[in-house]
């Protein structure tokens, strides 16, 4: 892309001015007083504008409406409304005029442009605002201009206010045409709804630019869509700002261009940001906000900066003294082979990232700057190397909850499964895990409180099944054995000790550990009792008959023998 500068910028609001100048040098003055409704109204329908048609005015108390339809008109109509009265322009207008319409300086009311206009020039300029006074609100219907070098609206005065609430402003031509340009100092342009385009393929196409001695002036983007095949806004105005809240402003040229251009001369500028969309759709030189003013800023708390560039970064800072600040969830994004953010080593120049903002690239390197310092935020790339962040010979800051994260993208379609963390490579105190949202595949990462979720398209995530709930139930039996002992003549007391000792045994160890209980008996402590503790018989039970058995059949032993003997002769 070659580089825009200064004197280029100045060069071609230089030959503008000229133009302009000429074209009233040779336009007839008309010099009074600020019109009436009924004045206007009368002007508009006895209005010789030397094509084919009529308009009609009417007129309801401080408001005039146009109707009609007028085509190859080649005379200029000169409307001024008084302070407080409207036009509301509703009418077909077609001609080679330029321009076709103008405001002069008496213009103190508001000129406004309604559903079911059209106002088309084939001439230099379709509308000029040569007032500090009157306003241009495009509500509806269309201007347009069809010429190489177009504009739609100039606004020439100081204090000029021109908003775009619905409808379209469009230059349409093949080469170098704008939709709206601003001479005049402390100048205001708003959209808050419909188009303000330019399709023109040179480099001078754009939708909306502050020339160099607009200074001090604002664009607001509240809504709507803006876009030009080059630059969608550009200043070339110092100490102006571009702020955004919705909408989408883009570049739609298929190579070179920005969606928010700062020129050489528009020193000081700012471009604040928080919502909507900022872009460019070219292969190449585009990007999505590029400054080459110095002490320039640019400050996203909101909305996403986009583009698919190779050359540069989606924010390219090229001066000096220059900075990027993104926090809040603000998001910049480059989809192509460039860097997501980008300055030139030029003194000054800083980056600083915090919040939960993301910042995005499809190589190894999201962000090269003179100084970065990074205290939040999610820094995402390809590779495997989670670095992603580089200063001219330096080393960036790092803080905070900081993510990088960087993926060591395969071939072909990649499936993984949900929580795992193949491929990707994060940095310390992080975490980072494939993961799915309302469906979507990407990356789930988290640091301290600091949690988020990264959308990629084009790979599979296998959700894991849901966790299984496992039951376990414990049954603890307790047993309660009765010992009943009887004394006999062979009993001794150890024996009754070795009985007490083998019931405390069993009774403590099934009382510790409960769970060690089964269905099945532990029969070393059972001491001969059935699982119940019930029947069978006692080993000392056993003993004791034995023993008494044994006495009784001594007993009756010794009895026989006595008797025998007794029964013996000579006994």
């Amino acid at each position: 892309m070659k580089k825009k500068t200064k004197r280029s910028g100045s060069l071609s609001v230089l030959v503008i001015l000229a133009m302009v100048l000429g074209l009233f040098a040779a336009m007839p003055r008309e010099v009074h007083a600020a019109s009436s409704p009924a004045e206007l109204a009368q002007k508009i329908n006895y209005n010789a504008h030397g094509g084919k048609g009529k308009l009609q005015a009417t007129v309801s108390d401080k408001t005039v409406t146009v109707t009609g339809s007028v085509t190859d008109a080649v005379n200029l109509l000169i409307l001024d409304p008084d302070q407080g009265v409207k036009v509301v322009w509703k009418a077909e207008y077609e001609g080679s005029s330029s321009p076709m319409i103008s405001l002069p300086e008496s213009a103190k009311g508001t000129f406004e442009v309604a559903a079911g206009a059209d106002i088309a020039g084939t001439g230099l300029y379709t509308l000029i605002n040569v007032s500090n006074d009157c306003a241009i609100v495009v509500s509806g219907g269309r201007i347009l201009n069809q010429k190489a070098n177009g504009v739609c609206i100039m606004a020439l005065g100081k204090n000029a206010s021109i908003k775009v609430a619905g409808g379209s402003v469009s230059a349409f031509y093949e080469k170098d045409g704008k939709a709206i340009v601003v001479n005049g100092p402390s100048s205001v342009v708003t959209v808050t709804d419909g188009y303000v385009t330019a399709t023109g393929s040179g480099a001078g196409s754009c939708a909306i630019e502050l020339a160099s001695t607009a200074v001090d002036s604002t664009v607001y983007v509240h809504g709507g869509d803006v876009y030009a095949s080059w630059d969608a806004i550009a200043v070339h105005a110092p100490n102006a700002t571009v702020y955004v809240s919705g909408g989408y402003t883009r570049s739609v040229g298929q190579q070179t261009g920005s969606g928010i251009y700062l020129s050489g001369t528009a020193d000081n500028g700012l471009v604040r940001m928080i919502g909507g969309k900022v872009g460019a759709l070219g292969s190449m030189g585009s990007h999505g906000i590029c400054l080459d003013s110095e002490w320039g800023s640019v400050d996203i708390s909101g909305g996403t900066v986009s583009s698919s560039g190779s050359k540069g970064g989606t924010i390219w800072i090229r001066s000096g003294h220059s900075n990027v600040f993104l926090h809040g969830d603000g998001k910049v994004e480059n989809t192509g082979a460039g860097r997501a953010i980008l300055t030139e080593n030029k003194e000054l120049n800083q980056v600083t990232v915090e919040g939960i903002s993301v910042v995005s690239t499809q190589i190894s390197e999201a962000i090269l700057a003179r100084l970065a310092q990074l205290s939040g935020g999610f820094v995402f790339g390809i590779g495997n190397d989670y670095s992603l962040v580089s200063v001219y010979g330096g080393k960036p800051s790092y803080s905070g909850t900081l993510i990088r994260c960087a993926w060591d993208k395969p071939g072909g379609k990649p499936v993984y499964d949900e929580n795992s963390t193949a491929n990707l490579f994060v940095s310390p105190g992080a975490t980072a895990v494939w993961g799915l949202k309302d469906g979507q595949a990407g990356i789930s990462y988290k640091h301290g409180n600091h949690t988020g979720f990264y959308p990629i398209s084009g790979i599979t995530v296998k959700a894991a099944p849901p966790p299984t709930t496992t039951t376990t139930t414990t049954t603890t039996t307790t047993t309660t054995t009765t010992t009943t002992t009887t004394k006999a003549a062979t009993t001794t007391g150890q024996a009754t000790e070795e009985s007490t000792r083998t019931e405390e045994m069993v009774t403590s160890t099934r009382a510790a550990d409960p769970t060690t209980m089964t269905s099945e008996p532990d029969e070393s402590l059972s001491d001969g009792l059935d699982q119940e503790g019930k029947g069978g018989f006692n080993r000392l039970w056993l003993i004791l008959i034995a023993v008494a058995l044994m006495a009784i059949a001594g007993a009756v032993l010794t009895l026989i023998l006595i008797r025998r003997k007794a029964r013996r002769p000579g006994a």
